[in-house]
């Protein structure tokens, strides 16, 4: 069976209490395939987020390469150029939205003006 390809953008530090008495969490990207020993293939630069608030989540891919650039409300989080971007090029692309929590704790999470397509150029 071939590796799944994903992104994953969200919290990752789960636990992380002096994050949370701030009431803060980091958000990066994880991106790539997973390997159960070595784990993602790629992890953007984590941002460190308030709690309560909205942000601009964006994903830009180069055709040509297959560059992924991350951004968050505008600041560059990272680059990925995947090892295997002539197969990912022939790939087909599912998008979903998800909230996960890893533990029995409350949380709400929005999504709003979702946008695929095209930048203008």
């Amino acid at each position: 069976m071939e590796p799944t390809w994903y992104i994953d953008c969200g919290i990752w530090d789960w636990g992380n209490q002096k994050l949370i008495a701030q009431k803060k969490s980091t958000l990066m990207c994880p991106a790539g395939t997973w390997n159960v020993e070595t784990g993602h293939s790629y992890h953007s630069e984590g941002i460190v987020v308030d709690w309560g608030t909205w942000h601009h989540l964006r994903i830009e891919v180069e055709p040509e390469t297959m560059s992924f650039r991350y951004f968050l409300d505008g600041q560059f989080m990272g680059l990925n150029r995947p090892d295997d971007a002539a197969a990912l090029r022939q790939d087909r692309f599912v998008l979903t939205l998800v909230a996960w929590k890893g533990s029995s704790d409350t949380f709400s999470t929005r999504f709003d003006n979702v946008y695929i397509g095209r930048l203008a150029q």
